[in-house]
């Protein structure tokens, strides 16, 4: 048994050394002026509470006239002793408190600028995986907490300075006063910690259903889902489900709370009875004039200091050693390791060629190809449409071209080079690309170009031009902000209020802001009436004329951009040729062509 303890203490004491280590460099890092003015403040108040009770010693033995003649001169200076001693100590608590907020604000920005940084440079395949997702949720809420880690970190020290000066002087008056203060100090903090471990156990058990319960939050403020909701009258669902869930995980918290109550109201209780006891003692060596009046408010200062500084330093390194969970699961977050390595050195100018050699793909989580052994080579100016059903392969072969996936075999080559050969930067700065699912940015409209193309300077004329080719100008011409103009009423109320069109033109308009020698077009009249669908593809007929374009469509009446249709199914290539040839061979695509042109024919005309 002995061995096991020994054992547990010198886990937790590695803990703790970790923890603290960790907590005190990051502490420094982020701000090496703020943690020494901490430190200093947290260590400064534990010295001037034991002076002041020092002092209140002194002045009362004097004026209880205990210490024989009374000279007001000495009066006089303790008096001001005092003064100084208050005056010095509500200024360090003023300088502690701005130093506690400040620094942990600077902390707190750290920690989600870092958490920011990972969650734009990790692989887009981790978000596909749910595990992530539950790991970057804990991540962001541990993230916050170690903010206060940090904090427990610098208290420890002040705590354990202050115990170890009130713990000293104490002995040197009564050591048995000394022992049993810290004594019954101690089990309440192991108790503390017991139930505050199996909180943050808990925590993570529930962490699925907590971010249910976070997704029901926020789509009941989305307005992308304000029309479903009423319409179908799915809030109640959302609503009872909302609540069964939080009822569920209500319980398991309140048994684990009550059942804490319980222990350290007793455990909490001993200090203070522990007390009454050492003060009856003392007064009563007083009365025997074993000690003097002023060794009342000495001695029990001291206690008081003790019993709080105990309390503080077990408090704060339980804290501490709680926190190694959280620490290594914010740290476990940054372990994650990007499949996608950015070790290419060559520049991209200009695209001529795009190859995909014997290239396979299967996403993660899954077992199923979404491209099977593609090869297929496309040169300059060539117009490719990728025509197939939904979860043909089409999307993803963009994705795979844009090293935003890694094909699970074979090879993709521009320019006759493995595309690994590029910097990612300049691989993607190559190609101007219209996504299925492109989303805007809640911001002005200039800012909205400046995102598009962050690395030049936004010319208005040139935003101008883009919104003219995707026809996008009409609608600014409704407001007078022109270019400042908000897309969203999320920040202000004359924001622009778009419909399912409108957001598509902008889209477009930013992807033709790009001056890329490739243009990539997923869907793009999906949401587009067909007067608009077809001026913008008139459009785009001298836009992309004599430039390598790439398209996919449901829509085979947009094929007219396409000097070559590439037909997948199942992610394989059944069909690849012009398309007036390809209607002549009768296959996959002359029959998707003749289902959508049976919906044009109109009965009784032709």
């Amino acid at each position: 048994m002995f061995k096991d303890f020994r054992n547990k203490f010198k886990k937790k004491m590695k803990d703790f050394i970790q923890v603290f280590s960790w907590c005190i460099s990051l502490s420094w890092r982020v701000s090496p002026i703020y943690t020494i003015l901490r430190v200093f403040s947290e260590l400064f108040n534990p010295l001037l509470n034991i002076i002041g009770v020092f002092i209140s010693r002194q002045i009362i033995n004097y004026i209880s006239g205990s210490t024989g003649i009374l000279h007001s001169k000495h009066i006089y200076s303790l008096l001001i002793l005092m003064g100084i001693v208050a005056l010095t100590k509500v200024i360090m608590i003023k300088v502690q408190i701005y130093t506690r907020m400040v620094h942990s604000e600077k902390l707190d920005q750290w920690m989600i600028r870092n958490m920011i940084d990972f969650s734009f440079d990790v692989d887009l395949a981790y978000f596909d995986d749910p595990n992530y997702q539950d790991k970057i949720t804990s991540a962001m809420r541990d993230g916050s907490i170690l903010v206060q880690a940090l904090g427990s970190s610098i208290s420890s020290i002040s705590a354990a300075i202050s115990f170890l000066i009130a713990f000293i002087i104490l002995s040197q008056e009564n050591i048995i006063y000394a022992l049993l203060m810290v004594a019954v100090a101690v089990p309440s903090g192991i108790a503390l910690k017991y139930y505050t471990e199996s909180l943050y156990d808990l925590s993570l058990d529930q962490i699925s259903n907590r971010r249910k319960l976070s997704y029901i939050q926020n789509i009941s403020f989305d307005k992308r889902y304000s029309q479903d909701m009423r319409l179908f009258r799915s809030s109640k669902i959302l609503k009872d489900t909302y609540d069964s869930l939080w009822g569920k995980l209500f319980t398991q918290r309140k048994k684990i709370l009550k059942e804490r109550s319980k222990v350290t109201l007793i455990l909490d209780f001993l200090p203070e009875i522990v007390l009454v006891i050492i003060s009856g003692h003392i007064i009563f060596n007083i009365l025997d004039g074993k000690l003097l009046i002023g060794d009342y408010v000495f001695l029990s200062g001291l206690l008081g200091q003790l019993w709080h500084s105990t309390s503080g330093f077990i408090s704060s390194t339980m804290k501490i050693v709680e926190n190694k969970l959280r620490m290594n699961n914010y740290q476990s977050l940054f372990k994650y390791i990007n499949k996608i390595q950015d070790k290419g050195e060559l520049e991209l100018n200009k695209v001529e060629s795009i190859a995909f050699e014997n290239v396979s793909f299967i996403y993660p989580l899954s077992d199923k190809y979404a491209l099977k052994d593609i090869s297929l080579h496309i040169k300059s100016p060539e117009h490719v449409a990728f025509v197939g059903l939904n979860g043909s392969g089409k999307s993803t072969f963009i994705k795979l071209l844009l090293r935003f996936y890694e094909a699970t075999s074979g090879t993709i080559k521009i320019n006759g080079i493995d595309i690994r050969k590029y910097s990612i930067s300049s691989l993607r700065s190559a190609f101007s690309v219209y996504f299925q699912d492109m989303s805007n940015f809640a911001f002005s409209i200039r800012e909205n170009f400046h995102l598009t193309n962050p690395n030049e300077i936004s010319r208005d004329d040139e935003i101008i031009e883009a919104l003219d080719k995707s026809d996008f100008l009409e609608i600014l011409n409704l407001k007078d902000h022109g270019l400042d103009a908000y897309i969203s009423k999320f920040f202000t109320p004359e924001g622009l209020i778009l419909s399912g069109g409108q957001v598509q033109k902008l889209a477009l308009a930013r992807v033709l802001y790009r001056k890329n020698t490739i243009l990539i077009l997923d869907e793009v009249s999906s949401n587009l009436d067909p007067k608009a669908e077809h001026e913008i593809f008139n459009k785009l007929q001298e836009i992309t004329k004599d430039r390598l374009t790439l398209f996919t469509s449901h829509r085979l009446s947009n094929l007219s951009l396409a000097d070559r249709v590439i037909v997948l199914e199942k992610g394989k290539i059944i069909e690849d040729g012009k398309p007036e040839k390809l209607l002549k061979d009768n296959k996959r695509y002359a029959e998707l062509f003749r289902y959508q042109q049976k919906k044009y024919i109109v009965k009784g005309v032709g």
